[in-house]
């Protein structure tokens, strides 16, 4: 698409269901599709064109973003970044680029772009919510007096401070990582693993080996 003619390029963009730019080699927007203003809510698309896409992107990320695609244009390389935008209704948007250099002339000055733009906001999303339920669960960890260690299948992911003092340890973290015939009487390790390995509920009576290797 890069040595197609300007108008056809510029038409085949528009119909793209991602959002698509062109820039300039100054850096200024040229061109923008429409599933790119959708994408930010409607917005017009002035509010992108020459250099008003920077006041779109978010405070925080602005220096990153200059900086980076200066990089890639004075280098002529491709620009590909993560970073946040403001919608029309001032919600953030989390946008993925990625950028190809246009054809231009070695002796000149930077290069300008074309460009795809994802909407990344689900994904950001799902992993803050993620961080957040393991923020919550360690928390809960915390909070309850009797030792629990948490494990997958044979190998511990998580363990609280009370785990920890009861097996020896300073630090829960020590607990992370080990599986099962480090932690349990060999004896009991053996019953254990079929139920680890289940599905089902159970409750019995183990012996732990402790740090000191006492049970």
């Amino acid at each position: 698409m890069i040595g197609v003619p300007e108008n056809s390029r510029r038409s085949t963009l528009a119909m793209l269901p991602l959002g698509a730019f062109e820039t300039a080699a100054d850096g200024t927007w040229e061109f923008v599709s429409p599933a790119l203003t959708q994408m930010l809510g409607d917005l017009p698309a002035s509010s992108l064109l020459g250099r008003e896409w920077l006041k779109r992107v978010h405070a925080e990320d602005l220096n990153r973003v200059v900086s980076e695609y200066r990089q890639a244009r004075d280098f002529g390389r491709p620009w590909r970044q993560d970073f946040r935008m403001h919608a029309m209704d001032g919600s953030i948007v989390h946008v993925e680029v990625d950028a190809t250099p246009l054809p231009h002339d070695p002796s000149a000055p930077g290069v300008g772009y074309i460009g795809l733009v994802k909407d990344r906001s689900g994904v950001v999303v799902a992993l803050n919510q993620a961080h957040e339920s393991l923020a919550l669960v360690e928390a809960m960890l915390e909070a309850v007096h009797e030792g629990v260690i948490i494990n997958r299948v044979d190998t511990t992911i998580a363990a609280n401070t009370a785990a920890a003092h009861i097996l020896g340890y300073d630090d829960p973290n020590e607990l992370v990582g080990m599986t099962g015939s480090q932690r349990l009487h060999p004896d009991d390790y053996v019953r254990m693993l079929p139920i680890a390995q289940s599905r089902d509920t159970a409750f019995t009576v183990v012996g732990f080996l402790r740090k000191d290797g006492s049970v």
